[in-house]
């Protein structure tokens, strides 16, 4: 075994990490003061070497924050995995610790919280929790971003973590206070406003004593067209109404209700593009109106 004398306390001890703190700039890699000698030092000079380090970090602060940043960031990328399952584990021993300390740092830095909830998500971060039920992918231009489909018009889009972490509450029945709901995902707020499932909640199809007494589902009047139907109906439209003319705010209206005949509804040539407001005056037609609809596909329902 290679042996090391102690430059301060003469003492002969072996050249591991075990007795010497390590120092790239000698040969063997080892400081010439064993540990002991060290540690003696710093208690004795406590506050000169405070107020050294003190001084030293703000003469060099820009230089040592990059340079902290850039091992910081090396470090990361080296122990992905070790770092993921060191905090999986500490959270899974130590559960309620990391929710109360998130909700204290949240409170102590609401603009903090607030930014990061408006950048844009990370497929590492949430795409295993949200691909069972989303269709994810990576972003082409920028790998690290998730992207997901809309809900309305199927298109590719990077969420926000707001709206992620929205979701994945919903999904998992955690949702409180004012964030009730699926909480879907939209690209805009055109694709929002203008879904038909957006904002409706089972207990507001609930009135009807058929439906209550359980003999057609809560969902049975309040079918969303079919994604793929849409845009079919749409694209051959020139997407314009075909009743005003209007760009804006489309919808594809059943002229057979779906509760009528659900195989014939699904035919494009039974469909038409219409603005929201067309589309409400529609279904004030005699025969076209929700009371209607209700009242007739209850009576199939019940009578056949």
């Amino acid at each position: 075994m290679i042996m090391k004398i102690c430059t301060k306390c003469k003492e002969e001890l072996p050249a591991t990490v075990e007795y010497f703190y390590k120092d790239k700039r000698r040969k063997d890699g080892l400081r010439c003061w064993c540990k002991e000698c060290v540690k003696e030092y710093q208690k004795e000079n406590r506050e000169q070497i405070l107020e050294y380090q003190k001084e030293r970090y703000q003469e060099n602060r820009e230089q040592i924050l990059k340079k902290n940043k850039e091992n910081s960031k090396e470090y990361r990328e080296k122990n992905r995995e070790r770092i993921s399952k060191k905090r999986k584990e500490r959270y899974e021993q130590h559960p309620e610790y990391d929710k109360e300390y998130g909700k204290e740092y949240r409170e102590q830095h609401p603009e903090y919280a607030k930014k990061y909830r408006q950048k844009p998500a990370l497929y590492n971060t949430y795409a295993l929790q949200l691909e069972w039920c989303e269709k994810v992918r990576r972003n082409e231009e920028n790998t690290n971003l998730l992207e997901i489909t809309c809900t309305k018009c199927k298109t590719w889009f990077i969420p926000t973590n707001m709206q992620v972490q929205s979701r994945i509450l919903a999904i998992n029945g955690n949702t409180s206070g004012k964030s009730t709901g699926e909480m879907r995902f939209y690209c805009s707020d055109n694709c929002k406003n203008v879904c038909e499932i957006f904002g409706r909640k089972p207990e507001t199809l609930m009135k009807d004593d058929a439906i209550k007494a359980g003999r057609i589902p809560w969902n049975h009047l309040n079918r969303e067209v079919q994604p793929e139907l849409r845009e079919m109906v749409l694209e051959r439209d020139d997407y314009t109404c075909q009743k005003c003319g209007s760009t804006d705010n489309l919808k594809c209206h059943h002229m057979i209700p779906v509760a009528y005949d659900p195989i014939e509804s699904v035919d494009i040539d039974v469909c038409i593009t219409l603005c929201e407001k067309c589309h409400k005056e529609a279904h004030q037609l005699p025969g076209c109106t929700i009371g209607d609809i209700r009242k007739n596909s209850v009576l199939q329902e019940c009578y056949g």
